[in-house]
């Protein structure tokens, strides 16, 4: 390997996450792995304490040369502050933890790496992790027991929508050109979205290994805390998109899932 050259990216986007970003940062650092890695950390304007925070890892830990920060003057919104950086990316791998999540394996990196090294036919890995409450209290492990097969398929995605936590994945850089315009106007569905692109090119392996903290609502812009109906309407809008983009060649699949979130939506009104 050429020195300094990045093998594994990791993109951490952020936005008022002064109370976890630390957390977060530190499971990055504490990875132990044979090869060069960035930390890309892209702060959607937050207008709290994190971008000291960031600033104090730069200065004073012994990988804080790994971090790349970037403070946005503007907030972009949480799609577009997620295709930004994942632009900014120059591994061959690329990892995701959010500023509100947080890595509990110093081999996460080395693990997942190793395996696509040795798997050139899968695009996509991902392991298990804790889920919290907003007080760090557990909830439960994902994923659910009937995700923890070895390998998954496009179809799988596309039927189950997310089952990978997004703190858990590792994926190959640049497989596709570019993300089709609709998503940048996305509130929800970063992740899954991303997944869904990314499958085209290969499968997706389950690697049973615990590696990551994922926090429930542990913030206004966490997932979890949007309002139910913002997270179908967002549904529904990636599902008519990736319809079109498949050229309706899961027409049924992808009908029967919007009819349901609609369902769910008068539903939540009710």
């Amino acid at each position: 390997m050429v020195k300094d050259q990045i093998s594994v990216s990791v993109i951490m986007i952020t936005y008022k996450h002064e109370g976890f970003i630390a957390e977060a940062i530190d499971g990055v650092l504490m990875q132990e792995c044979d090869f060069e890695v960035e930390l890309i950390i892209a702060d959607d304007c937050s207008p709290d304490k994190t971008s000291l925070i960031v600033s104090k890892y730069i200065e004073t830990h012994p990988k804080g040369q790994w971090i790349k920060y970037t403070r946005h003057e503007h907030n972009k919104g949480m799609m577009p502050n997620f295709i930004w950086a994942l632009e900014q990316a120059k591994g061959k791998y690329i990892a995701l933890c959010e500023g509100d999540d947080y890595w509990i394996s110093d081999k996460k990196l080395q693990l997942q790496s190793d395996f696509l090294d040795s798997n050139l036919n899968f695009s996509t890995c991902f392991s298990a992790c804790q889920m919290v409450d907003k007080n760090g209290n557990p909830i439960t492990i994902l994923p659910t027991f009937n995700f923890k097969k070895p390998r998954h398929t496009l179809l799988d995605l596309i039927e189950q929508d997310s089952f990978m936590a997004t703190s858990t994945i590792m994926f190959r850089a640049n497989l596709f050109d570019y993300f089709p315009e609709v998503f940048y106007s996305l509130r929800n569905g970063c992740d899954w979205t991303l997944n869904v692109l990314n499958a085209e090119h290969g499968d997706i392996a389950y690697i049973d290994e615990l590696v990551s903290v994922y926090r429930s609502a542990s913030g206004e812009d966490a997932w979890t805390s949007k309002p139910i109906y913002h997270i179908y309407k967002d549904a529904i809008k990636i599902n008519l998109a990736f319809n079109k983009y498949f050229d309706h060649k899961y027409n049924t699949i992808f009908n029967n899932k919007i009819t349901n979130y609609h369902y769910l939506i008068s539903k939540d009104y009710l």
